[in-house]
């Protein structure tokens, strides 16, 4: 005859339980303590000027190029003087809500389109501005994701407090 007894600790179970039940809220506050540093993380790879242009200025169109001269830079003078607006409106952010949330990057500048987003010019492409979606898609959000991750699983882990 064959006869095995063991007993187990429930309390990992009951632990893990109240994790997953808890998780969401637990997640809001630890990812709210992370977001100074994920916020950092983003705007270093986004909020980035580049150096000087780059001649000659390759324009959309020859219309363009007219009406730049004519209105006298689209009303900022000849040549632009850079003030620092375009990358200083960029943020990044956490947005919760009862599903969860979403973590937020965005810049609120009314040029942002023209020299970073979809209507990007070819020349501030030449000149470096980058392309936002493009680095937000292959660069940060991977990152974002990946500390999101492993944030989930220090908070969800039923077994961390007791190794």
């Amino acid at each position: 005859m064959f006869r095995m007894d063991f007993s187990f600790d429930i309390n990992a179970l009951i632990d893990a339980e109240r994790n997953l039940v808890n998780s969401p809220k637990l997640l809001q506050r630890a990812m709210k303590r992370r977001q100074p540093r994920l916020k950092k993380l983003a705007l270093s790879i986004v909020a980035v000027e580049p150096g000087k242009p780059k001649y000659p200025i390759r324009w959309k169109s020859r219309k363009q190029q007219r009406a730049y001269f004519a209105t006298d830079g689209f009303g900022h003078g000849i040549p632009y003087q850079r003030t620092g607006d375009l990358v200083a409106a960029w943020d990044a952010k956490f947005v919760f809500d009862a599903d969860g949330g979403s973590f937020v990057i965005e810049n609120t500048s009314p040029i942002a389109t023209y020299v970073i987003g979809d209507n990007q010019q070819p020349f501030h492409a030449d000149t470096g501005w980058i392309d936002s979606q493009e680095v937000i898609d292959n660069e940060v959000v991977p990152l974002i994701l990946n500390d999101i991750e492993e944030t989930f699983y220090s908070v969800a882990d039923p077994f961390v407090r007791q190794r």
